[in-house]
């Protein structure tokens, strides 16, 4: 009988020490999320070859609301733009955020913008009107 009930305990134990590091680790996992941690790469160093007037674009599905990091170098030192845009709809709800932003981005610079969950379209593109554009361009989603 004291077998059946220390087996029994010791079963009880290593339940709650596997469960107790499942928790620990998902905590870990879930506060990179809230700091803002998490990098993906959507684009690192891709070279885009544009039409004048052209747009190249980049689907992405975010799991979190995080915010997407643009940089384009381009031949030209203006004309080209990056834009996000999305529809997020709050859980069951019946609230939609619909976004939609472009900004214009001289050679070597930084873009940000914010994101929730869902689907997210991302546009770079130039207004070059005479010449073809080449870009190289990296996207990022932090999370």
């Amino acid at each position: 009988m004291m077998n059946k009930v220390a087996i029994g305990l010791a079963v009880v134990c290593i339940a709650l020490a596997v469960f107790s590091v499942f928790c620990v680790v998902n905590v870990i996992v879930r506060q990179d999320i809230i700091d803002i941690a998490k990098c993906d790469s959507i684009a690192n160093k891709q070279v885009l070859n544009q039409r004048t007037n052209d747009h190249t674009k980049f689907v992405v599905n975010c799991d979190y609301a995080g915010y997407i990091f643009v940089r384009i170098d381009a031949s030209t030192s203006r004309n080209n733009y990056a834009e996000v845009s999305y529809t997020s709809k709050a859980g069951s709800s019946a609230h939609i955020v619909q976004y939609a932003e472009r900004t214009h981005l001289a050679s070597g610079d930084w873009a940000c913008f914010p994101v929730l969950p869902g689907g997210v379209t991302i546009n770079i593109g130039n207004t070059e009107w005479y010449n073809e554009v080449t870009q190289t361009v990296t996207i990022e989603y932090w999370y």
